[in-house]
């Protein structure tokens, strides 16, 4: 691919959530499943969280993988990666000691006039609508109350199905079964249970909880979730070298618009489905040009000398915009991948 140098430039103005660059030189103090803590040789140090994180844009949620190319004990230089949102960033083959923005990938494109790219439009295969599809992320958010059961809560990494059941939350009347006989116990769960549903298919990324009231006055299945949050948070916030806190706030928190009512639970389910690229979604060929996909081709879609055809874009696109980088990319990246093959070749002697 074409390199312009500004790439390795990125890396160093955006915030930890993209990636994290050393302003000093220092040593790594320890690396956790949770973050990396570091120390500059001026005295100060600083916590950085990894794995995985979510952010917001338009109200869409998006997951990120945050991760670092170091262990506790390794020292770094100034302007050295620390850690790195891997879908954007990579080290750098050429030089570790950089981090590369990833810019886009590469496709076998045809310049074409036809009425595919009309007004900037264009095609794309099925195979690149795959390699340009996103990750997006859903919430479920499930309100108990403590004197209801909660059986059989989906766990971190199981894959789902939108007609998948979260969880089962069984009423108060027969969670104390005392006075029914077991048919009489039956039928009253069947009634009384609800079976939350997915709603999306996915992964179980992330399970939340928050709880309005006292650990003391839960049921016991409702206080095992509650604890086994509060280890969960208390690990975090260890490894970030923050303040512990547990799940437990006020009526101010609103789940769905509403308060969250004393002795009552919320739990949010965090589902990551694949998103492809599709009709209507936009795109940028060499680096400037913005083109909307008006539709995937489906089945072999191969040029002459019977290479994978990625897209198809028009001349006239490129012409009206008055510029020559794509030219540019086009032939030297197509020379670029025939040297490195020779390369290969004279490496190995064949």
């Amino acid at each position: 691919m074409v390199r312009t140098g500004y790439e390795q430039m990125v890396a160093h103005r955006v915030d930890d959530l993209y990636a994290t660059t050393a302003k000093d030189d220092g040593t790594v103090v320890q690396v956790t499943d949770e973050a990396i803590t570091i120390a500059y040789k001026n005295g100060t140090s600083k916590s950085i969280q990894l794995g995985r994180r979510f952010g917001t844009v338009a109200g869409t949620m998006f997951p990120h993988n945050v991760v670092t190319p170091l262990k506790a004990g390794d020292k770094f230089k100034v302007g050295e990666p620390i850690a790195y949102n891997t879908n954007y960033f990579q080290i750098d083959p050429l030089n570790p000691k950089f981090l590369l923005m990833k810019t886009g990938i590469l496709a076998k494109t045809a310049l074409l006039e036809s009425t595919d790219t009309l007004e900037d439009s264009s095609v794309i295969s099925e195979r690149l609508a795959n390699k340009l599809g996103t990750k997006i992320t859903k919430v479920r958010d499930i309100v108990v109350t403590f004197d209801q059961k909660l059986h059989s809560l989906v766990k971190v990494g199981q894959k789902l199905e939108a007609d998948d059941i979260l969880c089962t939350i069984e009423d108060a009347v027969t969670a104390d079964n005392e006075l029914f006989d077991e048919n009489s116990i039956d039928t009253l769960r069947l009634l009384g249970s609800q079976t939350p549903r997915a709603k999306y298919e996915g992964l179980v990324e992330k399970v939340e909880v928050f709880y309005n009231g006292d650990l003391e006055d839960m049921s016991e299945s409702i206080r095992a979730v509650a604890v086994a949050a509060d280890k969960a948070r208390t690990k975090f916030a260890k490894g970030m070298n923050k303040t512990v806190l547990t799940g437990q706030v006020d009526s101010s928190l609103r789940i769905g618009g509403n308060p969250l009512n004393l002795d009552s639970m919320a739990i949010r389910v965090y589902i990551t489905s694949n998103i492809g690229t599709g009709v209507g979604d936009k795109g940028v060929f060499a680096n400037q040009m913005k083109t909307i996909f008006g539709r995937v081709m489906s089945g072999e879609n191969r040029t002459e000398s019977g290479e994978d055809l990625d897209a198809i874009f028009g001349y006239t696109s490129i012409s009206n915009r008055i510029v020559l980088s794509p030219d540019l990319i086009g032939t030297t990246t197509t020379l670029l991948k025939v040297i490195a093959k020779q390369a290969v070749k004279v490496y190995k002697g064949s």
